[in-house]
Order: structure tokens, then C-alpha cells, then sequence
């Protein structure tokens, strides 16, 4: 079922039809599907390129595949789905990151809400606070920021709070909290 909402024009006898979100892009992660689609994607980002005869496979053929996320539990759960997504793009984004602020204010930020995983943000947050050396890369690229614009900047505000409460922060606290202080 299809709701619709009247939307007026100039005219006040005039209305016409829009549906909700119109024009906006679906997010990936708003259906199981799509979210398993995005896992197997980041799945296969790091663990391989195509399979020996240069086809790729589907999440639904894939047995390593399959079997690499049964760790996060039962299949047919969303929620296993978006723990093993959060952990491969956790460890696809260690892999591939080598600039504290680009990861604090692309990756975190912008790909976040651009992307549609915002929600998942300090999920993934947490997954990435678990490697070596990635505490010390989030301190740093908090620094550098604060220094080059002498402020917070506003749209590192979900950042920042997921960042104070993660379970897996261990770190110094002090910047972030200065930081959320600030906002």
C-alpha cells in the first residue's frame, strides 16, 4: 500500500500527488536485502577480488561467505547481518585508512550519513576501536581538527558522542568531552 500526501501548488485548487521520500535515494541498509547485498560487497573487498573463474558469486551462493558470517549469528536475523557488516567495515576502513582527519570527517561523517548507515555508525565506531593503534589515529585526528578550525565543527557532533560512549574507548577522554563541551 502506497501512501500518498497532497502537496499544493501555486494555485490553492490545485493539488497533486507526492509520495513520501520522493526523490530521495533509497539507503542500501533500509532492507535485509540490501544489507546483505552491502555485507557480501565488503566481504569480498577484503577477502577477494572475484572467484577463480572470474565470476562473482551471490551472498546466497557464496559458502565461505555464508560461513564467515554464521560467527556473527543466525542468518535470518537482521541484526546478525548488521554485526558482521559493522566489523568487516570496521576492518576494511583500518586496512585502508592512512589520514586521521580524512576517517574522522569522511568516513565517519559525511559516508555515514550520505550512505545511509549513520545508525550503524557507532556500532562500526566500536568494531574499528578494537584494532591496534586505532585509538591513538581517532585522538590524533580529533587534534588536528580542533586545531585547524579552532571550534567544533557541528557536523561531527554524532561522532563525537558515539566516540564518548563507546564501550571500547579506553583513551584519553579528555579531548572528547572538551570537544562535546564545546558543540
Amino acid at each position: 500500500m502506497t501512501l500518498y500526501s497532497a502537496k499544493r501548488t501555486s494555485s490553492p485548487a490545485v493539488t497533486t500527488a507526492v509520495r513520501p521520500n520522493q526523490g530521495q535515494a533509497k539507503s542500501p541498509f533500509a532492507t535485509l536485502q540490501g544489507l546483505k547485498k552491502r555485507t557480501y560487497r565488503t566481504w569480498k573487498s577484503l577477502y577477494q577480488a572475484h572467484d577463480i573463474n572470474g565470476a562473482d558469486s551471490t551472498p546466497t551462493t557464496d559458502e565461505a561467505f555464508k560461513q564467515a558470517i554464521r560467527q556473527f549469528g543466525d542468518l535470518r536475523k537482521r541484526n546478525t547481518w548488521e554485526d558482521a557488516w559493522c566489523a568487516l567495515y570496521a576492518q576494511l576502513i583500518t586496512e585502508a585508512s592512512e589520514d586521521n582527519v580524512r576517517l574522522i570527517r569522511r568516513t565517519f561523517t559525511t559516508s555515514a550519513q550520505s550512505e545511509g548507515w549513520a545508525h550503524l555508525m557507532p556500532r562500526v565506531l566500536d568494531n574499528f576501536l578494537e584494532n591496534e593503534n586505532a585509538q591513538e589515529c581517532i585522538k590524533n585526528g580529533l587534534e588536528r581538527i580542533f586545531l585547524e578550525e579552532n571550534e567544533f565543527p557541528q557536523e561531527l557532533e554524532p561522532f563525537a558522542h558515539a566516540l564518548a560512549s563507546s564501550a571500547a574507548f579506553q583513551g584519553d577522554r579528555a579531548i572528547t568531552l572538551e570537544l562535546i563541551a564545546a558543540a
